[in-house]
């Protein structure tokens, strides 16, 4: 301030001995310095990514490097279109000229844009830092033709023009990082950490690059190095939401994300991966929300139509669901679709009484990923709703894994043959129960039914020992067991009284059922045998 007060008193004073109109040229000294703090917040909207904002910032200024960065911000924001119609505005100068090359690569025009660059170049006599720099940028970020050696070889030619300036190690240090070149990237932005420490782009950027190299711990390290200089960097929590969702911590990657969400300027890419997260993270509402966001303005990512399709059947609604995996294989490649396509689809059409396509994309699941057991469990189930139980037990068995096999899937087979009669089948799947959990109770009671399905007479007592341990277990919680306890002794009662004739102990049985049950009938008619 001291520097610039005392230049002030001297315009003044020159003003006075001038007879000019001091007042009408101070206005317009100020308005110069107002123009470069707009230009300023532009350049610290482009730190943060946010290019649209940062578009609106520069299109105030009327200088010609100010409608240049007008442009180059919308361009970085992917309105390319918009973008060559504020370059066209500066046609004819150095950097209106960069602009125009760098919507040719966009189109893959190559040679037009290198004509356009070298035009550029002979314009500012090759001294013109900025013009070798957003040559080297717009070599590393088109979206059309891209030249790492000719992004890197202007860039340190703008260094050579302008010494120390973090902005231009910044992009140096992108196009090394895109040329694969991490550790010249680091150096790079050291450098421009070291140029200025005010900004946190450069630890952000470094973070990046070891995020890269999927060294997350000291990726992490830097980005809470950024956040101490500049927590208002969205890009930050951008990159700490990426590295939290590569290791599957879900819950810290969407708060990350939603940090930058609510400060940071979202792209599709951006938009698609959070989304990714809230998947997940089974936040599914908030999936299909910015699912929804997106496909308003860019419906051109398939892949958004399988993760709202998934998340609708989560949330329980299955014809939208449906229609979303229609839309999805529409257009995907066969090649492309996973087992969890034809399992969602599946399970969609069946919540929409679609049974038998529904099964038939169960199968398909199955069939394409033979690691994952569930899609036959989902065919297994869709058949036993159907009243298939023999059906559903063969698919049951399919879902069984041969290395951990589970009670429960065995009792699914079991219960599947015993309603389809097949009692010899249902007794070897009850059998399995057992030796799986012979500690409970739900085998041996089940392995009872099947023998009785077996031999209804009972004349051998075959189910007899499955009842007596049927019992030993069950009965330590009666009231949980009451109506198979009830079964299991009238069984008991009714073999000691036919196959043995041994009435008390009958009775015996009779009155245990009674005590649970008693207004029990057949309990009653042995209680009344003399």
């Amino acid at each position: 301030m001291v520097k610039l007060v005392s230049i002030l008193t001297i315009i003044i004073k020159k003003l006075k001995l001038m007879k000019i109109f001091g007042t009408v040229f101070l206005t317009i000294l100020f308005a110069t310095f107002q123009l470069k703090a707009q230009d300023a917040a532009g350049l610290q909207l482009l730190n943060y990514e946010k290019f649209n904002d940062a578009s609106l910032v520069f299109a105030k200024n009327a200088e010609n490097v100010s409608i240049f960065y007008q442009g180059y911000s919308l361009m970085r924001a992917g309105k390319i279109g918009m973008a060559n119609t504020i370059f066209s505005k500066i046609a004819t100068t150095p950097l209106g000229i960069v602009g125009a090359g760098w919507v040719e690569l966009n189109k893959n025009n190559a040679a037009g844009a290198k004509i356009l660059f070298e035009n550029a170049l002979k314009a500012s006599k090759n001294k013109d830092g900025l013009v070798y720099r957003f040559i080297g940028e717009a070599y590393t970020e088109s979206v059309g033709v891209k030249d790492y050696a000719q992004a890197i070889e202007k860039l340190k030619a703008a260094n050579n023009l302008i010494k120390n300036n973090a902005a231009i190690s910044i992009a140096l240090g992108e196009a090394y990082l895109a040329a694969q070149d991490g550790g010249n990237a680091v150096v790079q932005f050291e450098y421009a950490a070291k140029y200025d420490p005010s900004t946190a782009l450069p630890n952000c950027k470094i973070g990046s690059v070891y995020y890269l190299s999927r060294n997350y711990p000291l990726a992490i390290e830097y980005l809470n190095k950024a956040i101490a200089i500049d927590s208002k960097n969205p890009v930050i929590y951008r990159e700490l939401g990426k590295i939290y969702y590569k290791q599957k911590k879900y819950d810290l990657a969407k708060e990350q994300f939603s940090k930058y969400a609510t400060i940071g300027e979202m792209d599709v890419e951006d938009k698609t991966l959070y989304a990714n997260i809230l998947f997940l993270g089974k936040d599914y509402p908030a999936a299909i929300e910015i699912i929804n966001e997106i496909i308003k303005t860019d419906n051109s990512k398939n892949y958004l139509n399988r993760l709202i399709g998934y998340s609708y059947y989560e949330t329980e609604k299955y014809l939208d669901a449906q229609i979303f995996m229609e839309k999805f294989f529409a257009t995907q490649p066969k090649e492309k679709i996973i087992a969890s396509d034809y399992e969602y689809y599946g399970k969609s059409l069946m919540k929409n009484g679609k049974d038998s396509i529904g099964i038939l994309n169960f199968i398909k699941a199955a069939e394409m990923d033979t690691t994952n057991k569930e899609p036959w469990g989902s065919v297994a189930e869709a058949y036993f709703k159907l009243k298939k139980y023999n059906e559903a037990a063969i698919y049951y068995t399919k879902k069984i894994d041969s290395d951990a096999p589970s009670a429960s899937d065995w009792f699914n087979v079991g219960n599947s043959y015993y309603r389809a009669k097949n009692f010899i089948q249902a007794k070897a799947a009850f059998y399995k129960v057992v030796e799986i959990k012979p500690e409970a109770a739900t085998g041996h009671l089940w392995c009872s039914k099947a023998l009785l399905g077996m031999d209804p007479e009972q004349k051998t007592s075959s189910a007899k020992p499955f009842y007596e341990k049927y019992i030993e277990i069950a009965s330590l919680n009666p009231e949980k067991n009451k109506r198979d306890l009830v079964d299991a002794y009238n069984y008991m009662s009714a073999d000691a009284y036919n196959n043995k004739g041994d009435i008390p102990l009958a009775k015996e049985f009779a009155q245990k059922v009674l005590s649970l049950d008693p207004s029990n009938e057949q309990a009653k008619s042995v209680m009344s045998i003399k």
